[in-house]
């Protein structure tokens, strides 16, 4: 029979999946969570089963986000405050609120309801400073800055990573050092306008690139390497740019990141709209439409993939709807 212990190593097993493998990552949240509900760390409703219950379930709503599932994930995050919202206030730790504050800021953001999404993550930083947790201080900066970037503010987001990045000891926390490093390279191809702003870019890129061979951690990458390609596409370099996005397309693929995946697609669709070439146009559709049959994405998010599949069926997309959809998904993604 598995212990408490045992739950809460696949929990942590969850959590560190996720930036590797969204879709393992799911299959193991869940594992934690039917665990977790069995287990003897108590009788049910005493403080150490409940807490298990809000640990379990708060990794499943980051895994659930991590594959676009956000209903779901708002609905596992609900979950896990009431499980902490049913034990005794005095015996749960503050860090444990802090933490909850941070993913459900996430879930926020991909909604889209950025004034939230900043009021958790002052809940949490204001946590973590009150325990003189600078680790914790640090990684929630981080988080602060993906929702200015994500909010449109790419500016705010660069000037809080630089910060961040004086501050983060990267022996001490690698990991968030590793997200900085990451979120700097990713916004700055992002608002690239002059080759001298990719370069910058780049070179934010190989550091990053470094740091996850230390952590192999292939989504992030994937996910670095098609912002890149992006940028080569924008910059000119259009045929190494159009197979670095089909070659992110498939390992996306591979790892069940389907809103990655429809991203890829898109960026790929304004290609073949900027050649007129109406064909590729509808042979991009049909690969998008079963990804979004799979994935629960944001009501907006969706009506946006759906008008461009029904102009790709009517031949009439334009750049700038592929823009305005390409917009609202980079904002359910994340």
């Amino acid at each position: 029979m598995l212990t408490p212990e045992d739950c809460r190593q696949l929990v942590e097993a969850a959590d560190e999946l996720r930036f590797r493998d969204p879709g393992q990552a799911l299959a193991r949240a869940r594992e934690a969570c039917e665990a977790a509900a069995g287990m003897e760390s108590g009788p049910p409703g005493s403080f150490r089963w409940l807490q298990l219950q809000a640990d379990a379930w708060s990794v499943m709503a980051s895994a659930y986000r991590a594959v676009g599932d956000l209903q779901r994930s708002e609905n596992a995050v609900n979950l896990a405050i009431s499980f902490l919202q049913a034990a005794p206030k005095k015996a749960i730790e503050p860090k444990t609120w802090a933490r909850l504050a941070q993913r459900a800021s996430y879930v926020r953001c991909s909604q889209k309801r950025f004034a939230e999404a900043l009021a958790l993550s002052r809940d949490a930083l204001r946590i973590y400073e009150g325990e003189n947790d600078e680790q914790s201080v640090g990684s929630a900066w981080v988080d602060r800055a993906l929702i200015f970037a994500r909010s449109g503010d790419f500016e705010g987001a660069i000037a809080i990573l630089e910060r961040c990045l004086a501050q983060i000891d990267e022996r001490q926390d690698p990991r968030s050092y590793l997200a900085a490093v990451h979120n700097m390279a990713y916004y700055r191809l992002r608002v690239a306008t002059t080759p001298d702003e990719e370069q910058a870019g780049l070179r934010w890129l190989e550091r990053a690139r470094r740091l996850h061979r230390q952590r192999p951690e292939r989504h992030g990458l994937l996910q670095l390497e098609a912002v890149a390609a992006v940028a080569a596409i924008r910059f000119g370099r259009r045929h190494l740019g159009i197979e670095d996005l089909w070659r992110a397309y498939r390992g996306f693929g591979e790892l069940q990141a389907l809103p990655e995946q429809m991203l890829c697609l898109l960026h790929l669709a304004e290609c073949a709209v900027a050649d007129h070439d109406d064909d590729e146009v509808m042979r991009i559709a049909g690969l998008l439409f079963p990804l979004l049959s799979k994935t629960r994405l944001p009501e907006v998010a969706r009506a946006a993939l759906l008008r461009f599949l029904g102009a790709a069926r009517s031949r009439s997309v334009t750049q700038d709807l592929l823009s305005e959809v390409t917009d609202e998904l980079h904002q359910a993604v994340g």
